[in-house]
């Protein structure tokens, strides 16, 4: 464990979720290789390189845990290479985020009896490492000495309706809330006023908590989840760990953490990041970090526009011409095409689950 603190007494670890399909970043992004296993436009890295890099100087590559489905075991050895297999807990089939932090919280609760584990998604960018880890550090030491569970909120800077919320309550400390409530997908209208208020933050989906703490809570309001877990923990055959995590899996119910947990506790706490952050949760969030032209639009490949502002066309083979239209993603890749304005962008996830029927 790198250095955090003289009165950080707990081992800590990583766990990045990386089983999600990415089905809003279809046509690029396709169910054998999803986003999180992409190269954005901009960087050399791909999102879940970025994801481990910038955990370096906090957490030892060896207590870094990657949550994901069978189909992406390829990737992650390929991509992360220094990742011990042991450490990589394969889905057999996807149970949402709750069945995920449960298991592998039961097993690095066997292998430490009690350890702080950081939960984050692998397909977010961050370009201000330094602040978030020093602000990481901040959330790891209060969820320690106080044995909180602790979230990361984003302040947000425009009212998106893509984001759940947390809104915030009393200030334990500079930069650490109480949470009031968490607040779900918002229309257009409560997420300006949300903006406005300066009391709500970005539901940023990463989480820090002890084990014991995050089991405890488990046991109390997901029974179910809780005794499947305690099955692994209780297991002594390494040779049908692997069995025994497939079959808890399937037995298991589908359901977040925000709701299965999270939103049923009395005590959260959230510390209010700073860092620039994208989640790149659909295209029209990956256009605020491209770079644009003076019309604002984000152009690679044979394209050639007239008359076209504020959108992003992407082509990886053929030309594309396009006139007169504003507001627009359209992306060509040798897997399909797609078109849509860009207030719709969120929608896409439909248009992928109906070619992948």
């Amino acid at each position: 464990m790198k250095e955090i603190g003289d009165d950080m007494k707990h081992k800590v670890v990583a766990i990045i979720m990386a089983g999600g399909k990415g089905e809003r970043f279809w046509p690029l992004s396709q169910p054998n290789k999803p986003k999180q296993f992409l190269t954005l436009e901009n960087h050399q890295l791909t999102l879940i390189q970025l994801t481990v890099n910038r955990l370096l100087p906090l957490i030892d590559i060896d207590d870094i845990y990657i949550a994901t489905n069978e189909l992406y075991i390829t990737h992650i050895k390929e991509q992360l290479p220094l990742i011990k297999e042991e450490n990589i807990i394969v889905e057999p089939v996807s149970k949402n985020t709750a069945p995920c932090v449960a298991f592998t919280a039961a097993i690095i609760q066997k292998k430490y009896e009690d350890a702080i584990m950081v939960v984050l998604p692998s397909d977010h960018l961050i370009s201000d490492t330094k602040i978030f880890i020093e602000q990481l550090k901040n959330a790891i030491r209060f969820a320690s000495i106080n044995k909180a569970i602790m979230t990361i909120g984003m302040l947000p800077l425009y009212p998106e309706t893509g984001y759940g919320y947390i809104k915030i309550g009393e200030e334990k400390e500079s930069g650490i809330y109480k949470v009031d409530s968490f607040v779900e997908k918002p229309n257009s209208e409560l997420a300006s006023k949300y903006v406005k208020s300066k009391k709500h933050l970005w539901n940023s989906g990463m989480f820090i908590f002890l084990t014991s703490v995050i089991l405890e809570s488990y046991k109390i309001h997901l029974p179910e989840v809780y005794e499947l877990a305690m099955k692994i923990y209780n297991n002594n055959n390494e040779k049908e760990s692997k069995q025994i995590i497939n079959e808890c899996f399937i037995k298991s119910p589908s359901i977040s953490i925000d709701y299965g947990i999270l939103e049923k506790l009395k005590e959260v706490y959230t510390i209010k990041g700073t860092f620039d952050w994208n989640d790149i949760g659909s295209f029209a969030s990956l256009s605020t970090i491209y770079p644009s032209d003076n019309n604002g639009n984000y152009i690679s490949g044979d394209v050639c526009v007239e008359n076209v502002k504020n959108s992003m066309i992407i082509s990886k083979s053929q030309k594309i011409g396009v006139i007169g239209i504003d507001n627009i993603v359209i992306i060509e890749t040798e897997d399909g095409i797609l078109v849509c304005h860009k207030d719709q962008a969120q929608n896409v996830k439909k248009i992928s689950k109906g070619f992948n029927k």
